[in-house]
């Protein structure tokens, strides 16, 4: 068998030279070509407001958002976007963010894990989180006079409206087939003071009709929209005196065209920390699974309990760094069994003050804190905020 030579650049230029010709081609014409994105113009009904309200009559059966003691009204996005040139509908992806501000002078108690709200008690507690669910199919809103319609009568206007006037009144032309279901949404995140995020796809519109070409543009009866709904769910004190202006709660939103495979998973820690002051203490190690390309970017401990004399309200742990010697490290490795995911391991020196003021420190048996669960909450540099419990105890 001949063994492949070294070919030198000389011999490899006069090889793969077309004889008679300096060049492979006899005419190069060249093309303007240009770079970007696609992103359509998206055509989407999203509600303008949101009123967050503690109900005193909340129904503990209801699977709706009538089913908690704070809530606001289900919240419901439809898409009919298309690309009516190439006669194709356009998935989205939602992104909400929220934050909670209680008022300074109401006494409220801001909780970010869920507890168990008592109709009695006239503390202000309240705890709220962001969720969303998948709504079901979307469909006429049925009332008298309404038919689906385009909005434009041009084949390159003609997208589906969303509003419709009868006898001088605007009404939705869509709705859901049912209200979503928020006591199983496993896509929810705690509302803290410094923000929340959740993610979730918005499902393309569909149709019936079959006109090549213009399956979207010939019959708007023959369109459904792709429908999704978040809402603002939680626990309150619903026999608590609340004021109107007791709790500030901001939300924005961001829709895009992306397939669902864009949305920002929540993730959490399977088990809240513990950690116990003794002579035989150890590190405390913290592990947020599956946290992507994200970094940690805060920790801080939380409680604003009206009821002990000069509460902490937020403690911000400090990281490792030039001047801070015994701050908290993390690390970043693949997950031990599903290798694709990156896990961040905290780990906070056993001697970091925060832990053993925690644990009551050198009177434990007095501690307000002690042996009693408190906010602890991961901000990550995707906007997530990881919300778990951190428990400190006292030597046994």
């Amino acid at each position: 068998m001949k063994r492949f030579k070294k070919i030198t650049a000389a011999t490899l230029a006069t090889v793969m030279a077309v004889v008679g010709s300096t060049q492979l081609f006899a005419d190069d014409t060249s093309l303007t070509t240009t770079f970007g994105v696609y992103s359509p113009t998206l055509h989407i009904s999203v509600p303008v407001n949101a009123a967050v309200q503690v109900n005193p009559l909340y129904d503990n059966t209801a699977n709706t958002v009538k089913g908690f003691t704070v809530a606001s009204e289900e919240l419901k996005i439809f898409n009919a976007s298309v690309d009516l040139e190439k006669d194709e509908a356009i998935p989205c992806v939602a992104t909400v963010k929220a934050t909670i501000t209680p008022k300074a002078s109401a006494d409220v108690q801001t909780k970010y894990n869920a507890f168990t709200p008592s109709e009695t008690s006239t503390k202000k507690v309240i705890n709220l989180n962001l969720a969303s669910t998948t709504a079901t199919a979307a469909i006429n809103d049925e009332v008298a006079g309404i038919t689906a319609a385009y909005e434009g009568s041009e084949d390159d206007e003609k997208l589906v409206k969303f509003t419709s006037t009868v006898s001088a009144k605007d009404y939705s032309t869509y709705k859901t087939a049912a209200d979503g279901n928020f006591k199983t949404a496993t896509n929810k995140a705690a509302i803290t003071a410094w923000g929340s995020k959740i993610s979730f796809a918005v499902p393309k519109a569909t149709t019936t009709d079959t006109t090549a070409g213009k399956t979207f543009s010939s019959d708007a009866t023959k369109i459904t929209p792709g429908a999704a709904s978040f809402a603002v769910i939680g626990n309150a004190n619903s026999g608590a005196e609340w004021a109107s202006d007791d709790v500030a709660v901001a939300i924005s939103y961001n829709i895009k065209a992306a397939a669902a495979t864009a949305v920002l998973n929540q993730t959490a820690i399977s088990t809240a920390p513990t950690w116990t002051n003794s002579s035989s203490a150890t590190d405390l190690t913290i592990v947020i699974p599956d946290v992507g390309e994200s970094k940690v970017t805060a920790i801080a401990a939380h409680n604003d309990d009206t009821d002990i004399a000069d509460v902490y309200g937020n403690y911000f742990f400090e990281a490792k760094s030039d001047t801070v010697a015994n701050g908290y490290t993390v690390t970043y490795a693949p997950n031990a069994t599903t290798t694709t995911q990156t896990d961040a391991t905290i780990k906070i020196p056993k001697d970091y003050v925060s832990l053993s003021f925690l644990a009551g420190g050198s009177d434990p048996d007095n501690s307000p804190y002690q042996g009693k669960a408190q906010d602890f909450v991961i901000a990550l540099s995707d906007g997530r905020f990881v919300v778990t419990t951190l428990t400190c105890n006292k030597a046994s």
